[in-house]
């Protein structure tokens, strides 16, 4: 049911949404390391950077 709710959610506001690449990336990995979690936070800012140079 939610997987659905938020499907129409994101269907009804794509213009606004910045998909992020973190697919390899676990929702609860509080424990990766320093190398892995500035990789996360670099494609982070690449992604907003290319959503806003794109606006």
């Amino acid at each position: 049911m939610t997987s659905a709710h938020d499907r129409l959610a994101i269907e009804a506001h794509e213009k606004e949404i910045c998909r992020l690449p973190a697919k390899s990336y676990g929702t609860t990995e509080f424990d990766m390391s320093d190398a892995r979690l500035q990789a996360l936070i670099n494609a982070g800012r690449k992604a907003m950077k290319e959503y806003f140079d794109h606006q």
